[in-house]
């Protein structure tokens, strides 16, 4: 439990996120509970969103977090680039990007980044990591790519 002068700091570091559609945007929660499974009686928390890269939104409520350079902001008509949720293989329902979508090797690719997506598919299928929890199989990207090499994940000291 947190005290009346206790101080919690939590920060979330977002990497190859999309965000469309959504009613808070870049807005942390403010339910407590739901983060972490118990409210706080008292005390300040802190909460700070950071961006590791990659990350795409549809609107400018994340403009002031995700200031990456291979971050994407204000997307128009984002969420028409996806299929629908539903199960494409794996433990959890995924939404797949539809051909041309800036989410297809719009990732990066670190030693933080999985090295599988949310089905098992190994990352990356192209030429780096694709944003979101689908990574579309090298056989299903367009063909007209370049045929320079794969980004490599990169390891940080």
């Amino acid at each position: 439990a947190v005290g009346a002068s206790d101080v919690s700091n939590i920060t979330v570091n977002a990497t190859n996120n999309l965000i469309a559609g959504s009613s808070v945007g870049c807005k942390l929660s403010g339910d407590y509970a739901a983060l972490f499974g118990q409210p706080p009686s008292a005390g300040t928390i802190n909460q700070t969103l950071t961006s590791n890269g990659g990350n795409i939104t549809d609107d400018a409520s994340c403009n002031n977090y995700f200031n990456q350079p291979t971050d994407k902001n204000e997307v128009p008509n984002l969420s028409s680039f996806f299929n629908n949720l539903t199960n494409n293989g794996g433990t959890i329902p995924t939404i797949k990007p539809l051909p041309g979508n800036i989410a297809i090797d719009g990732g990066i690719c670190t030693d933080q980044t999985p090295n599988t997506d949310a089905r098992g598919i190994t990352r990356p299928q192209g030429q780096t990591c694709d944003s979101g929890a689908y990574e579309v199989e090298q056989a299903s990207h367009n063909t007209n790519q370049s045929t320079s090499p794969k980004q490599t994940k990169l390891i940080t000291p």
